[in-house]
């Protein structure tokens, strides 16, 4: 469900984005800034559908988020970099949430999947899973030894997205 949202910054004239565009994830939500140059960024609040984690455990999870954005980036992943890490604490209930945002990539493979038609757009579905295939196949190829990965994945086609470009993009 999108909302307009105009936000500004004490004292100043210029909404820092003219638009937010809120998605429900798993277990975090999403949110999608659009600025008034164009840019845009998604940030994702972990932990925000799961009631947050402890200080220590966001902090944990941070260090976590970074080693797999290296890994991911090792086996040659396509993914957008990530731009800034929040951790937002609120003594009040002594939870935290982490707020990680990156450059916009494009739109979800499943939003595209679920409005195509699969008789007339057979071939463009094909196209779009063989790219996913391909971008995971890095990642098999890179094992600790037999068929024990360095690292799992979520393969699910909302966490794929699409850019103006046609390339697809690993973004969860």
């Amino acid at each position: 469900m999108a909302r307009k949202k105009n936000t500004k910054l004490p004292g100043t004239k210029t909404p820092l984005f003219g638009e937010e565009k809120k998605f429900e994830g798993v277990n975090s939500e999403v949110l999608e800034h659009h600025y008034p140059d164009g840019a845009k960024d998604v940030v994702i609040k972990l932990g925000r559908n799961k009631g947050g984690f402890s200080l220590e455990e966001a902090h944990e999870m941070v260090r976590d988020l970074y080693a797999y954005q290296a890994l991911l980036e090792e086996v040659a992943i396509p993914l957008p970099p990530i731009k800034s890490v929040v951790v937002e604490y609120d003594p009040g209930t002594g939870k935290a949430v982490i707020a990680k945002s990156s450059p916009w990539k494009g739109v979800e493979v499943s939003a595209l999947l679920g409005s195509y038609d699969p008789k007339e757009n057979s071939n463009e579905i094909e196209r779009l899973l063989r790219e996913m295939v391909r971008i995971l196949a890095g990642l098999f190829k890179k094992r600790h030894n037999g068929w024990h990965l360095v690292t799992g994945i979520d393969p699910r086609p909302s966490n794929f997205t699409v850019d103006a470009n046609d390339t697809v993009w690993f973004v969860d």
